[in-house]
């Protein structure tokens, strides 16, 4: 899949990366991160499954994931409840 960001012809707008927010922030995601702002490629962080957390357990899942982010914002979304779709939509409409 890198060579896509690198070598491929189409024009990126930008990238949704999105980590589960009941695992967290993993290595993966962490080095994704490194490497899109490496080669300065717009991108945002979408926390998904943030309905799954208490909320005593959001607070500290988000900000262990933000430490991760390279000062990132990042976006919660839930598709249950749909919370942050309107948000992650305008973001995505305004990169076209």
């Amino acid at each position: 899949m890198m060579w896509y960001f690198e070598y491929s012809d189409v024009k990126r707008r930008m990238v949704v990366h999105i980590v589960d927010s009941v695992v967290g922030i993993m290595d993966f995601d962490r080095q994704m991160i490194e490497y899109l702002s490496k080669l300065k490629i717009d991108f945002i962080v979408v926390a998904n499954k943030i309905d799954k957390l208490k909320k005593n357990e959001r607070k500290n899942q988000l900000d262990e994931i933000q430490k991760g982010c390279d000062g990132k914002e990042i976006l919660v979304y839930s598709t249950i409840t749909n919370e942050g779709r309107n948000k992650l939509l305008d973001l995505i409409f305004r990169s076209v």
